[in-house]
């Protein structure tokens, strides 16, 4: 019927559930809704254009070994506030951060979702306090680092508390698979990493 992804998150209350289609989606989402339920049917994308706006073709970790890029692409999918949100299935592809993690994000899980093609997969905001968060499955590839948790140090925000990784693959990264500046009651199960980082910088990476 013509309804955009975001215009199914908008309408949706808590506890719904949006069934996303096969097909490419040019959008950047924001959930801003607690407790829904985003399914990708098999070949759900939510496309970006970081690789166009930047001007590359093949590798984007190659690329950015030498060169800048254009981030106005933004944010595949950003949490804002939002407790309790499960994400099944998706491709999240072509943006400078596949999914951010905002204030008060409490309860995600990303089931078998793959990030590919980015600047940043998961990225945690450095002020955002974020609990309970769960990864199962899932793909990071051709993305110049996995995971970015950062944290406000100066005024004590910013913890990421409970955190689940179970059976997830990082392949083809630029710099570094997962990066915690804060990491409490936290369990890392059955990680692959495959041609992940840089080799021959010399000892400060």
């Amino acid at each position: 019927d013509g309804m955009s992804i975001q215009d199914a998150i908008n309408a949706a209350s808590e506890g719904d559930t949006i069934i996303i289609e096969a097909g490419t989606y040019a959008e950047n989402l924001t959930i801003s809704t607690n407790g829904l339920n985003i399914i990708g049917e098999p070949g759900a994308v939510l496309q970006g254009s970081l690789l166009e706006d930047s001007g590359i073709t093949g590798s984007l970790t190659q690329h950015l070994q030498t060169s800048h890029y254009n981030d106005s692409a933004g944010s595949g999918v950003t949490l804002n506030g939002a407790d309790d949100v499960t994400i099944t299935g998706l491709v999240i592809d072509g943006f400078r951060l596949g999914v951010d993690l905002g204030e008060s994000t409490d309860g995600l899980t990303l089931n078998d979702v793959t990030i590919r093609d980015t600047i940043i997969g998961l990225n945690k905001e450095a002020a955002a306090d974020v609990s309970d968060l769960t990864i199962n499955g899932g793909l990071f590839t051709e993305v110049w680092m996995g995971m970015v948790f950062a944290k406000a140090v100066a005024d004590g925000d910013g913890n990421l508390d409970g955190f689940v990784i179970d059976g997830t693959t990082f392949q083809t990264l630029g710099e570094k698979g997962m990066y915690f500046e804060t990491l409490l009651n936290a369990e890392i199960l059955n990680i692959t990493m495959d041609d992940v980082g840089q080799f021959g910088r010399g000892p400060g990476f």
